[in-house]
């Protein structure tokens, strides 16, 4: 793109137009919406007031500012990295290098969840293990006001940028960290719900990644020789800090449900089910710990 700022002003059409062809040229996947949202954040605006003044003049400081965030995104920083936001599920949650990007399947795993809610009202006590940025924890508490909600995560940046998200979004949750469920052992069995989107990209799948998902930390994405490392440690140590009749939830590859709930049937879990996300494809394994009434625990696939 042009780095040449003393041409004037530039009309925001031309502005989009050129930077539609250059992140195409990068192969952006969606070039004129990236355009579209990179020049409304630079000019503190949203989508439809943007395309409303296409005609308008932006000054040569804003162009080459634009520019230069369509250069970054070219290159493959995440889009969320640049305007240091994403929605999800109705809310805006702030987003910073170094914390896993939110995306829209995770709606699956807090949906199933909300949903096994309406089945057990005298859950209170959640741990969301690996936060990120809070999405989870965060968007449960909001629904569910009345839950006791921990998010847990062991990167620095991550618990920061939680803490954050649940200032600015009025979240009254506790950010702690913790290595998986380490942080709870001591607790013993007094939580309801364990709810994690874990690392679940196999290692040797890493270097395949879009550029842009490889800007994201590793530690987030990769789960060891077969993604599932990570899902092992969290069903082998829900067993001991959940409730009898509490839940472990867990969001997963695409090809992972039978061997994610295979691993929940070994470890002792039943009720397990697998869920699909919008496009049919598996995205979160539920697992039942125990009996809510006399605490036996039974294996099963439902």
């Amino acid at each position: 793109m042009s780095n040449n700022t003393n041409e004037g002003l530039f009309q925001i059409r031309d502005l989009l137009s050129e930077a539609a062809t250059f992140l195409t040229d990068a192969g952006i996947e969606s070039p004129r919406l990236e355009a579209q949202i990179l020049l409304a954040h630079q000019l503190q605006t949203d989508r439809t007031a943007l395309l409303v003044r296409e005609d308008e003049p932006v000054s040569p400081e804003e162009a080459e500012a634009f520019r230069a965030l369509v250069r970054s995104r070219g290159a493959g920083e995440p889009l969320q990295y640049l305007t240091g936001g994403q929605e999800f599920m109705g809310r805006t949650f702030r987003c910073r290098p170094g914390v896993l990007v939110p995306r829209d399947d995770t709606g699956v795993l807090v949906e199933a969840v909300l949903e096994k809610f309406g089945d057990h009202s005298g859950w209170r006590d959640v741990a969301d293990i690996g936060t990120g940025t809070g999405i989870i924890g965060i968007t449960l508490k909001l629904e569910r006001p009345a839950l006791n909600i921990w998010c847990t995560d062991v990167s620095a940046r991550a618990l920061e940028l939680a803490r954050d998200n649940a200032r600015q979004l009025g979240a009254d949750v506790l950010v702690v960290e913790s290595d998986l469920l380490n942080g709870f052992v001591q607790m013993g069995d007094r939580l309801d719900v364990v709810v994690s989107n874990p690392p679940y990209i196999r290692r040797s799948d890493m270097d395949g990644l879009p550029a842009d998902v490889r800007r994201e930390p590793a530690l987030a994405l990769d789960g060891g020789a077969d993604g599932l490392v990570y899902v092992r440690r969290l069903a082998a140590g829900a067993r001991d800090v959940l409730r009898p009749g509490g839940m472990l939830a867990v969001e997963i590859g695409w090809d992972q449900g039978e061997e994610v709930a295979e691993i929940f049937a070994q470890t002792g879990y039943n009720g397990i089910e697998v869920r699909s996300d919008w496009g049919g494809r598996d995205r979160v394994v539920l697992g039942m710990w125990g009996s809510s009434n006399d605490g036996e625990k039974n294996q099963g696939i439902e």
